[in-house]
């Protein structure tokens, strides 16, 4: 499981920590956390509904406020199940694993938001020159950190398989609605990029469709607000210091948006004493190791800061920064292994509150 590296900081008299909640998600027996709890806020006057469910290699966690809101969650993971039956590459009777499968033989009619989803993550594999790529799925399965099956894989296993940019070799034919891959070597794997996708699907559910204009949606290291507090004040969510994860580094206070974090902390395994985390480098084939600790995207679209942070983390904070200033509407946080900070222009005092020692 994919443990959560953000923290949503409630106002009050305590600290909700929804890495204890998503732990105690794990936990529970199967069919247990899946109900809809519901409770009256009286500092507020409005109904609040919560519901937690182990989805998408993780624990999705949500709370919203409003008349409409438990049926606007059952609506919204709903969705979420429906994205987790298209795009997780673990289970073989996913929409994915059947393209990759078959795709290297003939073009596969695929989903709408399998295409949508896809054409997303070839366009950052382009914009950051292979730092984020999605094909690296024989790679990913080779090393198999977070399973029973994580090993550190031979030179001459890992030399096959890297820097192959076989993002290059997947065609998507818009009119026909169909992918076809090149060569044999390629596994497409979402993972970095499905859960964005996810979460904004959920928050647009919620909003559009049940007009919940108050809530939080925690979907492992990935955060997503809808509008402000019901109290109308901002959302604080905090990050995880990496060096030490019972701790908040800073706090990132704001109306609606999304806040993503990758960082070495979440899933990885010890060999001989050397830590092994589970972001790849497509280029080496071996685990990042560009000075970054965490990389945290804040934004407005889940999706792409979904994809922005793994790639920030692997591209290192002075390529990713450069990135960052050429995009609109994404903004960038960096801690490096001593723990010192590195933001892109847009990371206000305003908006980011670092935690004192």
């Amino acid at each position: 499981m994919k443990k959560n590296q953000l923290i949503y900081l409630k106002k009050g008299s305590f600290i909700l920590f929804l890495i204890v909640f998503a732990l105690a998600g794990c936990q529970s027996k199967a069919g247990e956390g899946k109900q809809i709890s519901k409770s009256y806020n009286i500092n507020t006057n409005m109904r609040e509904y919560q519901k937690t469910e182990e989805l998408l290699g993780t624990v999705i966690s949500c709370k919203v406020y409003g008349e409409n809101g438990d049926k606007g969650l059952e609506k919204a993971f709903e969705r979420a199940r429906e994205i987790e039956a298209a795009m997780s590459a673990r289970q073989e009777d996913s929409e994915l694993s059947k393209i990759n499968k078959e795709a290297a033989e003939h073009p596969v009619v695929i989903s709408d938001d399998l295409y949508q989803v896809i054409e997303k993550a070839l366009y950052y594999a382009e914009k950051t020159e292979g730092a984020f790529d999605p094909t690296i799925g024989r790679l990913i399965d080779l090393w198999g950190i977070g399973t029973e099956k994580e090993r550190v894989p031979s030179k001459s296993e890992i030399a096959s398989l890297r820097d192959r940019k076989n993002y290059k070799n997947v065609i998507l034919d818009k009119e026909t609605k169909t992918i076809f891959y090149k060569n044999k070597d390629i596994k497409l794997d979402l993972g970095a990029i499905a859960k964005g996708y996810a979460g904004d699907e959920m928050k647009r559910i919620l909003k559009e469709e049940f007009h919940i204009n108050n809530g939080i949606l925690s979907l492992g290291g990935n955060i997503v607000t809808i509008g402000n507090k019901p109290d109308e004040g901002k959302w604080k969510v905090g990050i995880i210091n990496p060096l030490d994860t019972s701790k908040v580094y800073g706090t990132l206070e704001s109306g609606e948006m999304t806040v993503v974090t990758s960082g070495n902390y979440e899933r990885y395994f010890i060999k001989d004493g050397v830590r092994y985390h589970h972001i790849i480098n497509p280029k080496t084939g071996y685990p990042a190791e560009e000075g970054v600790v965490s990389a945290t995207i804040y934004g407005d679209c889940s999706m792409d800061a979904d994809a922005l942070s793994t790639a920030s983390y692997i591209m290192g904070k002075d390529k990713a920064i450069e990135l960052l200033e050429g995009l609109e509407g994404f903004q960038g946080i960096f801690i490096e292994e001593k723990g010192n900070m590195v933001t892109t222009s847009g990371i206000t005092k305003e908006i980011f509150h670092k935690e004192t020692e």
